[in-house]
């Protein structure tokens, strides 16, 4: 979770919960890669027969096909004007440092973000750099090891039902429960460990951690850590150890001078 942002923003968070009334898998992944580059992935996969067998026809689910990507594109439009008021430099740094991909794959859409920088991925979603979303950061003790832990909630917990309420309204035979959810975070490093993470993988480039959640999940709090030596402790253990094998040295080369002095 290192260095982990929790996303708020509203167009993201409308483009994935408003799926939730049709029967559906919501992915949200996020990389924070070794060259410093952030890659946001949000995914939605529907079941187009279950929808179907609910008494939708094809151009009931080409409707909501259409009012999905509409949705996740609300982002990129009004990422856009404010790119319309930025100066030749800034536009610039954007062009170089910024790109996306998005469409329909099947009955899957998918749009993939890619910031090279982390300051690119505080300017898309207007962060300030100077006082940036930070998850919790707690340290427990240990003899020789503390452990660092980050907890943070995932991009669900800003969901509420009027977010997705017009979609019910059009689909009033599902609901939210009947949509499964992932969150995704990926990183390059290794040391990363968490106790109720349902997916663990390595993709050949990032190690990926995964939690499923439900409706009732929404709410929940992720949790990471990794250990580091407690250096004070080694450092008493690096020490005492040296004094006691140049006790042992001495010890020997007394012994061997008295030995030495008999002959």
């Amino acid at each position: 979770m290192k260095q982990i942002k929790k996303i708020i923003i509203s167009f993201f968070i409308l483009a994935i919960v408003l799926v939730f009334s049709g029967c559906a898998t919501v992915n949200y992944r996020i990389d924070r890669n070794s060259d410093g580059s952030i890659y946001e992935t949000f995914s939605v996969s529907l079941d187009v027969d279950e929808i179907k067998s609910a008494g939708y026809s094809d151009a009931d689910i080409l409707n909501l096909k259409n009012k999905i990507e509409d949705d996740f594109e609300r982002s990129i439009v009004a990422f856009s004007l404010r790119y319309s008021l930025y100066v030749l430099e800034t536009k610039t740094y954007i062009d170089e440092n910024f790109e996306y991909t998005n469409g329909w794959d099947g009955n899957s859409y998918i749009l993939k973000l890619k910031f090279k920088t982390v300051y690119m991925y505080y300017l898309f979603y207007n962060i300030s750099s100077e006082d940036p979303y930070e998850p919790i950061r707690t340290e427990e003790e240990g003899t020789f090891f503390k452990k660092i832990i980050y907890e943070d909630q995932t991009i669900y917990n800003e969901i509420t039902v009027f977010d997705y309420a017009d979609y019910l309204f059009d689909f009033p035979e599902f609901d939210v429960d009947d949509v499964e959810c992932s969150y995704t975070y990926a990183t390059n490093n290794y040391r990363w460990r968490s106790d109720d993470v349902d997916e663990t993988s390595f993709d050949g480039d990032n190690y990926t951690y995964t939690w499923n959640l439900s409706s009732t999940d929404f709410n929940k709090t992720i949790q990471l850590y990794f250990y580091v030596a407690n250096e004070v402790s080694w450092l008493v253990v690096i020490t005492f150890s040296t004094l006691f094998v140049c006790a042992i040295l001495l010890i020997i080369a007394i012994i061997k001078a008295k030995k030495k002095s008999k002959n």
